[in-house]
């Protein structure tokens, strides 16, 4: 269970997405399930990693954190529709990582937003919705699916449009505290037009640096569990 809502079984994370990462400020890996929807819409819950593989006990006290509903909502009212791992994105180097969220609705539109840890588990108290377009020129960040992963360069981010095919990595993601200013090196894997990747298709995305080379890779797990890696080798930035 997630040590905060249900009855600590396998039901409670129905309808999270669990991201890892260095949550608990530990350098452990530990989890962070977040719920976009439902009754605990807004809310997300840190498990600590146990550091030796063993279940995450989170009936038994220190073992979790609970991030209350509404300390994601920004200042549109909206909580993130997907969250994903930003690592040391804001260059402040806390033992906790930030977040990035794409969030937004049909009548303020939608929008990629960042979230600066705060130098604490669980604190993010701070979201700013920035005017970075998607890769493909537009603000239908709705239709875009984020994955991160950490590797030596920094925060690494893909994004995929299963509706055109398109997928995009982002190297180097940078947000500047003082500015708001954000960046990042992209690489086309698929521009959705004259290559597409995985169109159409119905797969949750994780990002990781699969062989140790440094690049990151992309996980994806469809119907029945069936999880399918793929190794990625960059070319010429755009």
């Amino acid at each position: 269970g997630n040590g905060a809502t249900g009855d600590n079984s396998p039901a409670d994370f129905a309808g999270a997405q669990v991201i890892s990462g260095h949550f608990g400020g530990t350098g452990l890996q530990d989890a962070l399930a977040y719920y976009p929807s439902g009754v605990n819409a807004g809310q997300a819950d840190i498990l600590f990693g146990s550091g030796d593989g063993s279940a995450i006990q989170a009936q038994d006290s220190g073992t979790t954190e609970e991030v209350p509903s509404g300390f994601l909502t920004d200042f549109n009212g909206d909580n993130p529709a997907q969250v994903a791992n930003a690592g040391n994105t804001s260059g402040r180097a806390y033992a906790y990582p930030d977040l990035i969220a794409v969030n937004g609705d049909s009548l303020d539109g939608y929008y990629l937003e960042f979230y600066p840890n705060g130098d604490g588990a669980g604190n993010y108290l701070a979201a700013d919705p920035l005017a970075t377009p998607t890769p493909a020129g537009g603000t239908d960040w709705n239709n875009w699916t984020i994955a991160t992963a950490q590797v030596p360069s920094g925060t690494a981010m893909y994004l995929w449009d299963s509706s055109t095919g398109a997928l995009y990595l982002w190297e180097d993601l940078a947000y500047n505290m003082g500015t708001g200013a954000f960046s990042y090196t992209q690489y086309v894997i698929a521009d959705g037009s004259t290559a597409t990747w995985d169109k159409g298709a119905t797969v949750a995305l994780q990002a990781a640096d699969i062989n140790g080379d440094g690049v990151p890779d992309l996980w994806t797990v469809g119907a029945g569990g069936q999880a399918t890696a793929y190794l990625a080798t960059l070319g010429s930035s755009t």
